[in-house]
C-alpha cells in the first residue's frame, strides 16, 4: 500500500523500493456518527498474525461481535448500524437455525422436538413409524425466519440494523471512509513497517472530520433513494409490458405530466450512523 511514482533528475535510477505486497497486513474496523464523525474509542486496528491472503482467517464472528458490544455499539446508542453480508456478520441465532438437508432421521426428529413441531397425529411411537422423508418435509415446511446474533445485540443498544444488499457497497458510508483512509495511507507509507502503518491508520481516523463523514452518509442515502426510484419505474414499465397497465398509466409517460401538489416539505432526520467493515 504505497504510491509507486518517484522523481529524479535523470542522472540515477534511484526510486522508492516497493515491496511485493505479500507480507503482513493490518485489519481495521470502525464506527461513527453524524455528530462526531468516526467515534473516539471505536477503532479496532490489529496486525494479522497469519500470513494468509484471506483476512477472514482472523476476522470472524467471535472477535467482531466482541468489538461491537464493547467498542462500537455503545458509541452509537439509538442510532443505525449498516453492515454488509459478510458471513461473520450474519451468524444465526441457534433458535432460528434451520434443519440441514443432510440430517439423518434421528437429527430431524431431535430438531422437530426442540422446535415443538411434532404432530399429535403421528402417535407416541412416531420416531419409529415416521420416515426420514416425512420428518424432513415437516422441517422444511416450518423453516424458521433467520435471526442473527448481531440483531439481538443491536437491539440491546436500541440500534437499528440495516443489512445492505449483496454487491452494493455504495449503500454503506463506511466503504467511502475506507477508500479515503487507504488512499491517504498509500501516499504516506514509505517505510513499509506494519507498526508504522498501524499508527498511521489510527492517526488518520482521529483526523477524519464529521463534515466528511456526513458527506459520505448523505451520498449513501441519496444513492438508496435513487435506487428506490429506479425500482418503482422498472416495476411500472414491466407492468405495462405485461399488459397490466396502459401506456398512459405509466408515471412519467409523454401523454401527461404529474405534479406533487401536497405542498409538503422534506423533513430531515439525523441519526447516528455506524458502519462496520474490515479491510
Amino acid at each position: 500500500m504505497t504510491s509507486y511514482r518517484s522523481w529524479n533528475d535523470g542522472t540515477s535510477d534511484a526510486s522508492l523500493k516497493v515491496t511485493s505486497g505479500k507480507g503482513g497486513r493490518i485489519i481495521v474496523a470502525h464506527a461513527g456518527s453524524r455528530k462526531t464523525g468516526l467515534a473516539d474509542g471505536a477503532a479496532w486496528v490489529f496486525v494479522c498474525k497469519k500470513n494468509s491472503g484471506d483476512y477472514h482467517v482472523e476476522m470472524n464472528s467471535t472477535p467482531w461481535l466482541k468489538w461491537l458490544e464493547e467498542s462500537a455499539l455503545p458509541k452509537i446508542l439509538s442510532g443505525v448500524l449498516v453492515i454488509d453480508r459478510a458471513p461473520y456478520h450474519l451468524l444465526r441465532n441457534e433458535t432460528t437455525r434451520p434443519a440441514a438437508s443432510r440430517f439423518r432421521k434421528d437429527q430431524f426428529a431431535y430438531w422437530l422436538e426442540v422446535h415443538d413441531l411434532v404432530l399429535a397425529e403421528w402417535g407416541p411411537h412416531w420416531r419409529n413409524t415416521c420416515t426420514r422423508a416425512v420428518l424432513k418435509s415437516r422441517a422444511v415446511e416450518n423453516r424458521p425466519s433467520p435471526r442473527y446474533l448481531v440483531q439481538d445485540m443491536a437491539a440491546r443498544f436500541d440500534v437499528l440494523l440495516l443489512i445492505s444488499p449483496v454487491a452494493h457497497p455504495e449503500l454503506n458510508p463506511i466503504e467511502m471512509v475506507w477508500g479515503t483512509v487507504k488512499m491517504a495511507l498509500k501516499r504516506a507509507n514509505t517505510s513499509f513497517s506494519l507498526v508504522t502503518l498501524r499508527s498511521m491508520a489510527e492517526v488518520e481516523f482521529v483526523t477524519f472530520t464529521a463534515e466528511v463523514s456526513n458527506k459520505y452518509e448523505d451520498h449513501a442515502i441519496e444513492q438508496e433513494t435513487y435506487d428506490g426510484a429506479v425500482d418503482e419505474v422498472c416495476a411500472e414499465v414491466e407492468a405495462a409490458f405485461n399488459g397490466e397497465k396502459d401506456d398512459d398509466e405509466v408515471e412519467g409517460s409523454m401523454d401527461g405530466d404529474s405534479e406533487d401538489e401536497s405542498g409538503s416539505e422534506d423533513g430531515g432526520q439525523e441519526e447516528e450512523m455506524g458502519g462496520s467493515m474490515s479491510e
